[in-house]
């Protein structure tokens, strides 16, 4: 929550508006956690600190998200599709579990929530997983029995780093990453 209300302070005396702010300041403690193997404070306290920064995000910056569940530590550390999504959904459900026992509601951390999805390049592999994911994620929503309105998968597509060229600077697939929903 300081990162984000020191943001919005500088944007501020810049004198823009803060809370029509749009876009992504994520979170994913356990996605750093995979990928570092190590993290900075424990884990119960960057739970916490996820718990404010969402609640402030909630009042001051509405339409920005402040979790961003990222299968890239997952899909580099060489999980299949299968277990990429299964550690998609048990982070999301992770998540909201542990933002509720801190005040948070459901509705509140759905919204202020983004999964970054990775595309390797395999259109209709890519399609699957994503169709696979707003599946699943649907029905871990239904257990809370949200409104329908909340049911929708809010994702960004994200490139694998093996996608990624130094040697052709015209080969690109950038048509595939920054796809997403709101």
């Amino acid at each position: 929550a300081a990162f984000l209300a020191a943001f919005s302070a500088l944007r501020r005396a810049n004198g823009e508006n803060t809370s029509c702010m749009q876009g992504i300041i994520g979170a994913d403690p356990l996605g750093a956690l995979a990928e570092e193997g190590v993290l900075p404070i424990s884990l119960p306290e960057l739970y916490n600190e996820l718990a404010q920064t969402v609640l402030w995000a909630d009042v001051h910056m509405p339409a920005v998200d402040t979790i961003l569940i990222r299968s890239l530590p997952y899909h580099d550390g060489g999980a299949s599709l299968a277990q990429e999504i299964a550690c998609l959904l048990e982070t999301g459900k992770e998540y909201l579990q542990e933002l509720l026992k801190r005040g948070v509601t459901v509705q509140t951390a759905v919204r202020h929530m983004r999964f970054a999805i990775v595309a390797s390049g395999e259109k209709r592999m890519d399609c699957w997983k994503v169709q696979v994911m707003e599946r699943l994620w649907q029905a871990v929503l239904q257990a809370y029995a949200l409104p329908q309105s909340f049911y929708s998968l809010r994702y960004v597509l994200v490139r694998a780093d093996y996608n990624r060229t130094l040697h052709d600077p015209y080969f690109s697939l950038s048509g595939m990453e920054g796809m997403g929903t709101s």
